[in-house]
C-alpha cells in the first residue's frame, strides 16, 4: 500500500475535521476543579511546591482563579470534585519527530496527547513543508486533541552525500557542503517562515560557521546536533541555544584530539554515511569519551552554558536502547501494538544491527549510558536548564509513553522530581518564549493542566497516572483518553505495509 502525495495533501487538509473533540467537555460554563493539590514547579523546595486543597476555576481557554481551600465556586459552574488528585502544568516534549505521513501523525499526537504531552517541539519530519505548516495551524487552534507543535525545521541540515541526488533517497535532508550554499539555506528558511535550523552529525566545520552566522544575523535559532567537525563550545559561541542528546555533551567533556574526531567517519566524504561503521565505531569512539573524561574541562564548559542558559535535550531513553536492544524481552514491548507494520521492521532492523555487536562493544555501551547519566546530573547541580526531550518516534521510542520513561531515567540519574518536573513544564515554556501563557497553573495562563492520581514529587513515575487532561480549558477524561490510545492502536493495526 503506498499514499500519494495527493492522499496526503486531502488528509493533512481534512486532518481538523478527523480531530475534532468528540468525548471532551467543551466548557461553556466555568469549570472549576476543587479541592485539588496544585504542584507548582517554579518553587524552590517539594514541600513548597504543594499547594493543597486549592480549588482552579477555569473561564474558556484560561485559568481566571486559584482559590484557598473552603472557597466558594459558581453555583452554575462545571465542578469536578479532585480531592485526592495532583494538578500538574501539561507536558512539553522538546525533541521528537512528526512522523512523515498524515495518518501515523494522527496516531502519534494522539498518543502524546492522551500522555498528557500537549506541546512538542518537532525536530525534523518527512512531511512536506505545506504539510508540517497545516498540520502546525491545526494544533495552535486547540480544538482537537493533538499536542501542539510548536516549533519545526523541518528538515535537517547535514553534508552532502554522494550518493544521494539534493532530493532523493533521504527527503528529510537539506544537503550543504560549503558556506554559499549554507548562506543560501538560511535565506531559505527565512523566506519560508522556518521556526529553527538543525544542523547534523556530517556537516563540515565551514558549513555549520557559515549557517550559524547567517542564521544569527536572521534571527533564526540554531538548536540540534554538534557537526563532528566542531566542538561544543565552538557551536555555544557561534549561538547554538540548545545541546540535544546525551553523547554530545559526554564528547564535549573529553579532550579527544581533533585527528581521531575527523576519522570518526567525517574526513572523507565517502565514508560519511557508510551505515555499517555506525554501530561498531559509535560504540568505540563513545567508550573512548568515557575513558577521556575531564572533569576540569567538563565544569567549565558547563559553566559557559548556564551562564548563556543553553539548554540540554539528554534522550536518555535512546541510549538506553542501545544497551537493551540485544535482549528480545525489551524487543517485545507490548507498546509495539500502537506502531505499524513498516516501522516495526526498520525498529527490528535497527535492534538487530545492535544485537550483533560483541559483548565488549555492548559493555562499552553500557557504560556510556551510565556516565552520560551522571553527567546529566552534573549539568543540573551546574545551573545548566535541563529540557526533557523522548526523539520519539526512533526505534523503540513510544510517543508520549516514552516521555514518561525519560523522566523515570531523569530520576534514576539523580535529578529530583521537582526538578524534573521543572523541566517538562516552565523551563519548557520559557525556552520558547511561552512563559507568559504557560508552564505553571497560576491565573491568566492558559488551562493545559494534568490530574494525577499519585504525588510525582513522591515518584516521578506518578506521572503516568493520569486521570484527566484539561487542554485550553477542555475537560478529557479517563474514558475520552483511553478512546484516544484505541483509536492509535486501530491505525497502526489497520495500516498495513507500504512494502508489499
Amino acid at each position: 500500500m503506498t499514499i500519494t502525495r495527493r492522499a496526503r495533501h486531502i488528509l493533512v487538509a481534512g486532518l481538523a475535521a478527523l480531530l475534532l473533540p468528540t468525548s471532551a467537555h467543551a466548557e461553556e460554563r466555568q469549570l472549576v476543579l476543587r479541592n485539588v493539590t496544585v504542584i507548582d514547579p517554579a518553587a524552590t523546595t517539594a514541600d513548597g511546591a504543594r499547594l493543597e486543597g486549592r480549588t482552579i476555576v477555569i473561564a474558556g481557554s484560561r485559568i481566571e482563579a486559584i482559590l484557598p481551600p473552603e472557597s466558594p465556586v459558581p453555583a452554575d459552574a462545571h465542578i469536578v470534585d479532585a480531592a485526592g488528585k495532583f494538578a500538574v502544568p501539561a507536558f512539553w516534549d522538546m525533541h521528537a519527530h512528526v512522523p512523515g505521513d498524515p495518518v501515523r501523525a494522527r496516531a502519534a499526537l494522539h498518543m502524546q496527547f492522551a500522555n498528557g504531552v500537549l506541546h512538542m517541539r518537532d525536530m525534523g519530519t518527512d512531511l512536506s513543508l505545506a504539510e508540517i505548516k497545516q498540520l502546525m495551524a491545526a494544533t495552535a487552534r486547540r480544538d482537537a486533541p493533538l499536542a501542539r507543535i510548536i516549533a519545526t525545521p523541518w528538515h535537517i541540515a547535514d553534508g552532502r552525500d554522494e550518493r544521494r541526488t539534493p532530493t532523493g533517497g533521504d527527503a528529510a535532508r537539506f544537503q550543504i557542503e560549503n558556506k554559499r550554499e549554507a548562506n543560501g539555506l538560511v535565506d531559505f528558511v527565512h523566506r519560508q517562515g522556518i521556526n529553527f535550523l538543525k544542523p547534523y552529525d556530517s556537516m563540515s566545520a565551514e558549513s555549520f560557521r557559515a549557517l550559524a552566522k547567517a542564521a544569527r544575523k536572521q534571527g533564526i535559532a540554531v538548536s540540534g546536533h554538534i557537526p563532528r567537525q566542531i566542538t561544543v563550545s565552538e557551536a555555544i559561541a557561534l549561538g547554538q541555544v540548545a545541546i540535544e542528546h546525551a553523547q554530545s555533551l559526554t564528547w564535549a567533556c573529553a579532550p579527544i584530539p581533533d585527528t581521531v574526531r575527523r576519522d570518526y567517519y567525517l574526513a572523507d566524504p565517502r565514508r560519511r554515511f557508510e551505515r555499517n561503521l555506525a554501530y561498531p565505531a559509535f560504540a568505540a569512539f563513545t567508550a573512548d569519551t568515557v575513558d577521556r573524561y575531564d572533569e576540569t574541562a567538563c565544569r567549565a564548559l558547563l559553566k559557559t552554558m548556564a551562564e548563556r542558559q543553553v539548554r540540554y535535550v539528554p534522550t536518555l531513553v535512546t541510549r538506553r536502547f542501545d544497551v537493551l536492544a540485544a535482549f528480545r524481552e525489551y524487543r517485545d514491548d507490548p507498546l509495539l501494538a500502537y506502531i505499524d507494520a513498516d516501522t516495526r521492521k526498520d525498529w527490528a532492523r535497527d535492534a538487530a544491527n545492535y544485537a550483533a555487536l560483541d559483548t565488549a562493544t555492548r559493555v562499552a555501551l553500557y557504560r556510556f549510558l551510565l556516565h552520560a547519566m551522571a553527567l546529566t546530573v552534573e549539568a543540573h547541580r551546574a545551573g545548566v536548564p535541563i529540557l526533557v526531550g523522548s526523539d520519539s518516534p526512533d526505534s523503540y521510542i513510544f510517543p508520549g509513553f516514552s516521555y514518561h520513561l525519560e523522566m523515570e531515567m531523569l530520576a534514576e540519574a539523580g535529578l529530583p522530581p521537582l526538578a524534573i518536573l521543572k523541566a517538562a513544564t516552565l523551563e519548557a515554556a520559557r525556552f520558547a518564549k511561552d512563559e507568559a501563557d504557560y508552564g505553571t497553573i497560576a491565573p491568566n495562563r492558559v488551562a493545559d493542566i494534568l490530574l494525577l492520581d499519585a504525588d510525582p514529587l513522591a515518584d516521578i513515575s506518578n506521572t503516568r497516572r493520569i486521570d484527566a487532561v484539561i487542554a485550553a480549558g477542555k475537560y478529557w477524561d479517563r474514558a475520552a483518553l483511553d478512546a484516544l490510545l484505541a483509536d492509535a492502536r486501530a491505525t497502526a493495526a489497520s495500516a498495513g505495509s507500504d512494502r508489499e
